[in-house]
């Protein structure tokens, strides 16, 4: 019997997504990043590296492939988040290669510019949920059922996802 092949899309940071899509019929599992309470009173956040690879490691089939959105700090960007953002980035690239799972490293514009062709508006965070809606009609982009509005990071999980596959997995691999 083969086993179903998936593709991994991770928007890092701690409203980011991960997304599981299969690589033959597109399907997709979304998971929030996995974040503890940390610091003496428990008001710090950080990712939990641990949650993270028992999602990868949870997949039930091969694992072609991770699509990882570079993080940079940004000018005006404060130590402390500068260091946050650094940190999410090279835990995602470390349990990868922990796991001697390939990763797709793509800066925000490269994916997008793809990706977002032909959305309109200026807004990227917004044309992604409008893309994520088109490719995914029935699929809800809300962090919970009581949320209100959609989570661009989910959308941008998706659309990493979807852009890994269309990239970088051979059409042999994806079962077509």
């Amino acid at each position: 019997m083969n086993r179903v092949n998936y593709v991994v899309g991770i928007d890092p940071g701690f409203s980011g997504y991960i997304t599981i899509m299969n690589c033959a019929d597109l399907t997709i599992q979304c998971h929030p990043i996995p974040v503890i309470s940390a610091g003496k009173k428990g008001t710090k956040k950080t990712i939990d590296g641990p949650a993270i690879r028992e999602i990868l490691n949870s997949i039930d089939g091969n694992l072609i492939g991770v699509g990882i959105e570079k993080q940079q700090t940004m000018p005006k960007q404060g130590i402390a988040s500068s260091g946050k953002t650094m940190y999410g980035f090279g835990l995602f690239v470390g349990i990868c290669i922990g796991l001697g799972v390939p990763m797709f490293l793509f800066r925000p514009a490269e994916w997008s510019k793809e990706m977002l062709k032909g959305v309109v508006g200026s807004d990227t965070k917004s044309r992604s949920i409008i893309r994520a809606k088109e490719l995914y009609p029935l699929h809800s982009l809300k962090r919970t059922p009581r949320c209100t509005t959609d989570s661009d990071g989910m959308a941008d999980s998706i659309l990493i996802a979807m852009y890994s596959l269309m990239n970088k997995v051979p059409l042999s691999v994806r079962g077509v």
